[in-house]
């Protein structure tokens, strides 16, 4: 075998390896924020898991049993809608590790409880939950249920993923609310709240990444001072004002967030009648700015869907 294929069977390998481990962490600490946290509290989170933990609640069904069965036609589904076993393979994986972790740590941690504070658990559930999600998220993968609902109908009616996913968490929330109270209703919904906040954190990393777009009548004096005061590069072009019909120069510049007061200061003593409007970004790579080769063991940072 030559070089270059030895080199690529090795990156593939580490590639998978890397979500295999970001799957398998994921779907362990999402398990336990659902024993540690949710089920003393009787808060039922959304989707399968939330319909499980109300099935508990009325006939003391087995939550990862519930959450496994559901999950078979589920991606039966969705291996005939989503382009075959490419698409459900660490979906599967993540479900069944989830469903099995779910079963072993109620075996093996029975009475663990934190707080007895139903607040409390929401929030630190919600937390460590979105944690475990960013995770299995990160890794192209999901806990399956309600999440592959939602995009098989967007696969085939168009919908997106937040109004498709909306349908069956009210659904979840309402069922809660008639057989666990309204009250516990409401602390899933704190739930599954700062769960999302945290999952996308953890899904995109903070976000750090500011573009400034300047309409300004002395492109060459800005980017001038830009690249002096501030070690980056500025990219300037003409345009034509669409109500006025002037004509000026929009220059661009991309930099972290906390340049943004440094670059108001500076535009403002080049030319005070500028125009400016700064765009939230999510990262910068290149150079100056993060690189856009991994940086982390395993290429952690490269895994995607």
């Amino acid at each position: 075998m030559g070089t270059s294929l030895m080199e690529d069977i090795r990156n593939h390998r580490i590639y998978y390896l890397s979500r295999i481990i970001l799957l398998t962490v994921g779907s362990l600490i999402s398990a336990f924020a659902i024993v540690t946290f949710f089920l003393p509290s009787s808060i039922a989170p959304l989707g399968v898991t939330g319909l499980a933990v109300i099935l508990q609640e009325l006939f003391n069904t087995p939550i990862g049993l519930v959450v496994l069965l559901a999950n078979i036609p589920i991606q039966f589904a969705a291996f005939r809608e989503l382009s075959g076993w490419k698409t459900v393979a660490f979906t599967l994986y993540t479900v069944i590790l989830y469903s099995v972790a779910i079963e072993v740590m109620q075996s093996v941690l029975p009475a663990l409880s934190l707080t007895d504070d139903a607040i409390l658990n929401a929030v630190c559930g919600g937390v460590v939950g979105g944690i475990g999600g960013g995770l299995i998220y990160r890794a192209g993968g999901t806990v399956g249920g309600t999440s592959t609902i939602a995009q098989m109908l967007r696969q085939r009616f168009g919908l997106p993923l937040s109004a498709a996913s909306m349908f069956s968490d009210t659904f979840i929330v309402l069922l809660a609310g008639a057989v666990l109270g309204w009250e516990a209703a409401l602390y899933a919904l704190i739930a599954v709240f700062v769960n999302r906040i945290i999952a996308d954190y953890v899904l995109e990393g903070p976000n750090d990444a500011s573009t400034a777009v300047i309409i300004t009548d002395m492109p060459d004096q800005l980017c001038a001072a830009v690249a002096e005061e501030m070690q980056h590069s500025a990219t300037s072009w003409r345009a034509q004002g669409g109500y006025s019909d002037d004509s000026h120069h929009v220059v661009m510049v991309s930099m972290r967030r906390p340049e943004i007061h440094a670059l108001r200061q500076l535009v403002r003593s080049v030319d005070d009648s500028a125009f400016v409007t700064i765009l939230a970004g999510q990262a910068i790579y290149g150079n100056g700015f993060k690189s856009m080769y991994s940086q982390m063991p395993l290429r952690l940072d490269e895994v995607d869907a």
